[in-house]
């Protein structure tokens, strides 16, 4: 049975693929590693292949499609599908820049309790914004993150590469995958690595924001499962 190495986003961890890991395991035996403390995208990704089988389907969200892209600059010829979910080939913009700074300041200055609730409105579709038991999943994998984790891991997002000029060497099945309302790696993002990934397949899905894994897991789910057996 195939491998699927799961990657979360920034402030996450296994819970945010946690309707993956139930309902795939029938098709692929699912890992989600610990992405490691590095301050680098490059560390991160070592940190990831250091923990997968030599061969393996690979999927990750937001900061975790972003060391997706590190490891198919490092060991693409490891990597026998890919799936991109709510994530960006693009560098940081000096806006992005600016409003990670404001987070890095707050979280120096004591504040990390009001990190995510900061970031609630433009993680989660507005329908969704006052789901108590969304919200919640949302805090309480910051909480285990933890400052000093979310530090390193947010500089490492600044200071990442443009990912663009080599998406047109990714020679696997892609599944390029995001929310029609995703207000942080936006439909443009994705419509643009599924245009130049030869062989990728662009889903979008209806009514859905940034935590496509929480939102909407059962379409998340589906179009894994179609993207790990087709």
């Amino acid at each position: 049975m195939q491998t699927l190495v799961l990657v979360p986003g920034l402030l996450c961890d296994e819970r945010l693929w946690s309707h993956q890991t139930r309902y795939l395991g029938d098709v692929a035996h699912c890992l989600v590693p610990d992405a490691g403390t590095a301050n680098s995208i490059s560390g991160l990704a070592e940190s990831v292949l250091a923990q997968a089988p030599p061969k393996f389907a690979l999927a990750g969200l937001s900061m975790g499609g972003i060391i997706a892209h590190a490891i198919m600059a490092l060991a693409p010829e490891r990597v026998e599908r890919l799936a991109l979910i709510s994530t960006t080939a693009r560098a940081d913009t000096a806006e992005q820049t600016s409003r990670r700074q404001r987070l890095i300041e707050m979280t120096e200055q004591g504040r990390f309790a009001e990190v995510t609730p900061l970031l609630v409105p433009a993680l989660l579709h507005p329908t969704r914004q006052d789901d108590a038991m969304l919200t919640g999943q949302l805090l309480s994998m910051a909480t285990r993150i933890g400052p000093a984790t979310f530090l390193r891991h947010v500089h490492a997002i600044i200071g990442r590469p443009d990912r663009r000029v080599q998406l047109a060497a990714y020679a696997v099945p892609t599944l390029v995958l995001v929310g029609r309302e995703d207000a942080i790696t936006t439909l443009e993002m994705h419509e643009e690595m599924a245009q130049a990934i030869p062989h990728a397949r662009l889903a979008v899905i209806e009514e859905c924001g940034h935590i496509s894994t929480l939102e909407r897991p059962h379409a998340v789910t589906a179009l894994m499962r179609l993207w790990l057996t087709g």
